[in-house]
């Protein structure tokens, strides 16, 4: 009897360590890829963070989870930034300039190489530092270059991400999305979806951050439930300066169960 007793009253305080250690957070997700492994004080308060994992090594990403975080990587799989070491191996399989980066291109997709460079090295490597999760961006590539070749090499590499055991997020990539949800594949290669400036946006010509267009916002806030409709979680990432601006984004995705962060830089570093 005392020992059963013991024994509950030890899982009542692992229970109870587990959901202080939670709790603990001020935040519930903060996207940080402009920041650096010595930038992780900053992001003490927020229990998912998102980072750029080539940036830390596999003692500081445990270091992050020994604290209770979780932690994604970003990783970029329909473009290639010219400051990535192996852009010029992939140079010859680019496509336009990404508009608004100047120093980014997109990556034709359908190119075998490309899908096991992405899946086998880098989210290989990530895997082997731990990251909990994936935060996947530019499959907006399908989009721009549509090909039922691209939709399936797509779904391979985040088949395999899946496989390695990540919580995988695609960030944008809404007819990408879409066209999963309609196939019936989507349960099967992500887990959530972020979405960016649904409520705010990106003035290029002014270097400023402004007030979404309504038609825009609409098409984005409608989507965005239908993706939650189908049982995956919804992030929201924004750009503003606003205050006021700001309350609405918490108050709207309070209002509907999303998480989000707002930023004040499109670096997205710490603050």
């Amino acid at each position: 009897m005392k020992k059963a007793l013991s024994l509950f009253l030890m899982t009542l305080s692992i229970l109870f360590l587990t959901s202080c250690s939670r709790n603990s957070f001020r935040f519930e997700y903060g996207v940080f890829i402009g920041a650096e492994a010595e930038d992780v004080d900053a992001m003490k308060d927020y229990r998912i963070i998102v980072v750029e994992g080539q940036l830390f090594d596999k003692d500081e990403v445990k270091a992050l989870q020994d604290e209770g975080h979780e932690v994604w990587s970003y990783i970029n799989v329909g473009s290639v930034e010219e400051y990535r070491p192996y852009f010029d191996d992939y140079e010859d399989i680019t496509l336009d300039v990404y508009e608004n980066w100047e120093d980014e291109r997109w990556v034709d997709v359908t190119q075998e190489e490309w899908k096991d460079f992405v899946v086998d090295e880098l989210a290989g490597d990530l895997a082997d530092k731990g990251f909990d999760g994936l935060f996947v961006d530019n499959l907006d590539v399908y989009y721009l270059y549509p090909s039922e070749e691209s939709f399936q090499n797509l779904t391979q590499i985040l088949r395999s991400f899946k496989e390695m055991g990540f919580y995988v997020c695609i960030n944008g990539g809404d007819t990408f999305v879409s066209e999963c949800i309609e196939r019936g594949v989507a349960d099967e290669l992500f887990d959530a979806v972020n979405q960016e400036s649904v409520l705010s946006c990106i003035l290029w010509d002014e270097d400023a951050f402004g007030v979404q267009d309504e038609g825009e916002s609409r098409y984005f806030r409608k989507y965005l439930k239908d993706v939650k409709k189908h049982g995956f979680d919804v992030y929201l990432l924004e750009y503003t300066k606003d205050d006021d601006l700001a309350r609405e984004i918490r108050e709207f995705c309070e209002e509907n169960g999303y998480g989000y962060y707002i930023s004040d830089s499109l670096e997205l570093g710490v603050r």
